[in-house]
């Protein structure tokens, strides 16, 4: 029983420690500027010795960017109630908080008082030259306005910027009476600060302003000249005064040592209007996240790239292990390697002698067979500064991938970079494609939005006996996938019938083909007809070269002898981007001799020329297969070319189409060597009986067999 009547004494008390709350007053209801303040706790709810006495603005919240003053609750002044609080500079209205647990959340009492007598806030202190650059000799006058309330002890003193406001530091003082300018002469050759003191005393400084004299020169400047490693750079403009028309422009740009001033070299870049902050003299501009190496700060007057001045600065490389690419999306035919680089290796500099990066699809396991090539990171390719090694892995195949970087033979991932593998050329385009068909199996090959804009139209030829454009299907499909028009020509009748109806679909749809860019392709036979069909395009004039650009191309598939063409009329043919094919290169198809010597003749103005061996295709049957992926040798130069001849005019397009990368792998397996004549299915002889006749009549004068003079790299 008595430890029941125990336990309910201890809580009936402990309840009325808790209901206590603290009742606060003051020695004043106002106070004066600079007077110390007195509050009372007049009940304290308990020993806490982290209860503390904020004063505040009233209405501002109870935060510590608006605490003024304050004092621990077991730090009392005189006596136990009353406790003494810094004095306040400014005029207003305060309030006393009181509040419990070292917190900010919990006020348990306030009262409210008055600061009044001192130089309402709102004074405001300038230099009468911004920036506030001065020369030696030159009055500096401060500017004072809104200081109406001033007393007559109120004064201004002139310091070094960085000294105390102490007597001994004090260089030139004036009381500021009822003056609005005050005006100081005779200052030396520095950097000073004009300070503003509410009275006689150096305590209670109100204002101050910064200014310079002897250095008016406008300048870009760097807080330090080496940073260290993922520390923001600070670069201050200092004396410079943006003209009216240029404060949106102007620029603060960070460049690599040595580059130019181009958009392209651009590290960061901030406007001179978003400055990070001022201290008076200068304003600065914050830029992070600046790679370790050497830099230069320049500062842009306009929105050109004329650097009107610049600074020099370095960052120190970060001492982390970091796995790179040189490149995130390689394209695969136009760049040959795949770069990695790793930076510092391992923290600790242990051994790398057993260190190895692997090249995995994305998502497969770090195990031996899905590995796809590596390399030890001692057997580096090359070597950028002090701390990045570069290593050089040759090109995969098309997807998504992870360089990954282990220690000491093992499969424990250590760091990891992503890249992909593009193969933009031969994968079709986005267009839906519909098909019209002619009378006597000619069809037109278009995509469906053909209404709307008139496309580029392609010609194709068909080889020998081959009347049905579905056997090219696929070809014809990825061509006007790409929003062309391809016309299906078959191997029916007469040149002239070709050519007629070829006409004939030009004129039904005038208002759908764009004659202006054009294509010509044959496929065996057909590529032989592709010189001729030329000829009369470029008396019709279509595809006329524009700009200093060709805006037709001739593409011909194993093709045979130029037919109806003689040397001179090959010579004469112009402004055509031209890619030769030759299926296969071990005697079991077409004798190349006959490509070749079509390759040689075409030496007219404006002709832009490629020659690619594909791999074998001993029944001609290349261009006719269905499956895309087994038709990229084609495909990729044919897209490319397609791309270069009517759309972007870019290096890229020709680089693949017309400078040659055909003639490597994926396109063939070796270089090509010319069999003796008799290695082939149709030897160039037998092109000689048909072009030039076996009793070699005025046909043609094309030796379709070409010679070694012609011909200087192959093997006769």
């Amino acid at each position: 029983m008595k430890k029941i009547i125990k336990f309910l004494l201890a809580s009936i008390f402990l309840t009325t420690v808790v209901s206590w709350s603290a009742t606060l007053s003051t020695w004043h209801a106002t106070y004066k500027v600079n007077e110390d303040i007195w509050i009372k706790i007049d009940v304290l709810p308990n020993e806490r010795p982290e209860d503390w006495i904020g004063i505040f603005k009233v209405g501002d919240p109870s935060t510590a960017t608006k605490l003024k003053s304050w004092k621990w609750v077991k730090n009392p002044g005189f006596d136990r109630d009353w406790y003494r609080l810094e004095p306040l500079t400014d005029d207003g209205k305060y309030e006393a908080r009181y509040f419990i647990n070292g917190t900010f959340s919990h006020m348990d009492a306030s009262v409210p008082f008055k600061i009044m007598g001192g130089i309402p806030p709102i004074c405001k202190m300038k230099t009468d030259k911004i920036p506030p650059y001065y020369g030696l000799g030159e009055s500096v006058n401060i500017i004072l306005s809104g200081c109406n309330s001033r007393n007559k002890y109120s004064w201004i003193g002139i310091f070094e910027i960085g000294k105390k406001s102490e007597r001994k530091n004090l260089l030139k003082w004036k009381y500021i009476d009822t003056a609005n300018t005050i005006i100081f002469d005779g200052l030396a050759k520095g950097n000073y600060e004009a300070r503003l003191f509410k009275d006689g005393s150096y305590k209670h400084l109100l204002k101050s302003v910064k200014l310079s004299v002897g250095n008016t020169n406008s300048d870009i400047i760097t807080r330090k000249p080496i940073y260290s490693a993922n520390e923001d750079v600070f670069i201050g403009l200092k004396n410079i005064v943006v003209a009216a028309e240029n404060k949106k422009k102007a620029w603060i740009g960070i460049y690599k040592a040595g580059t130019t001033s181009g958009v392209h070299n651009i590290i960061a870049k901030i406007l001179v209007k978003d400055k990070t902050s001022t201290d008076g003299l200068v304003d600065w501009y914050k830029f992070s996240n600046i790679n370790g190496g050497n830099y230069e700060a320049r500062y842009f007057e306009d929105d050109t790239f004329t650097a009107i001045y610049q600074v020099e600065f370095s960052v120190r490389q970060a001492k982390v292990i970091a796995l790179g690419t040189w490149q995130k999306n390689y394209i695969d035919g136009l760049h040959h390697n795949t770069w990695i680089s790793l930076r510092n290796g391992r923290k600790d500099g242990g051994p790398h002698t057993t260190d190895w990066i692997g090249l995995y699809k994305v998502g497969d396991p770090s195990d031996i067979s899905h590995l796809k090539q590596w390399t030890y990171t001692k057997n580096l390719d090359e070597k950028e500064g002090t701390s990045i090694d570069w290593f050089k892995f040759p090109m995969l195949t098309r997807g998504n991938y992870e360089a990954r970087y282990f220690y000491d033979d093992n499969y424990v991932v250590k760091k990891i970079v992503k890249f992909y593998v593009d193969s933009p050329y031969g994968h079709g385009g986005q267009k839906y494609v519909d098909i019209k068909n002619q009378n006597n199996h000619f069809a037109v090959y278009h995509p469906t939005d053909w209404a709307e804009n008139p496309t580029p139209v392609i010609f194709f030829l068909s080889a020998l006996n081959q009347i049905n454009a579905t056997t090219y299907e696929t070809l014809l499909k990825f061509i006007a996938s790409y929003g062309y028009s391809v016309v299906f020509v078959p191997d029916l009748g007469t040149y002239a019938d070709k050519f007629n109806n070829i006409n004939t679909i030009i004129q039904t749809y005038k208002d759908k083909l764009d004659t202006s860019n054009i294509g010509i392709m044959g496929d065996l036979s057909g590529g032989g007809f592709t010189f001729k069909l030329l000829e009369d395009m470029i008396k019709k004039g279509y595809g006329t070269r524009r700009n200093g650009v060709n805006h037709r191309f001739l593409l011909s598939m194993d093709g045979l002898y130029a037919q109806f063409m003689n040397k001179e009329n090959m010579k004469k043919l112009k402004d055509t981007n031209v890619i030769l094919m030759q299926f296969g290169h071990s005697g079991n198809s077409t004798d190349p001799r006959i490509v070749l010597t079509n390759y040689f003749l075409l030496t007219g103005k404006n002709i832009d020329k490629n020659y690619i061996v594909l791999q074998d295709s001993p029944d001609h049957k290349y261009p006719r297969r269905i499956d895309i992926d087994n038709m990229q040798g084609l495909l990729k130069p044919l897209d490319a070319v397609m791309k270069y001849t009517f759309k972007e005019k870019t290096s890229i397009h020709h680089e693949m189409a017309l400078e040659g990368l055909g003639k490597t792998d994926p396109y063939m397996n070796v270089y090509q060597k010319v069999l003796p004549i008799s290695g082939y299915r149709f030897t160039c002889t037998r092109a000689n009986e048909l072009h030039i006749g076996s009793d070699y009549a005025n046909l043609s004068d094309i030796n379709n067999c070409g010679s070694p003079t012609l011909m200087t790299n192959v093997d006769f």
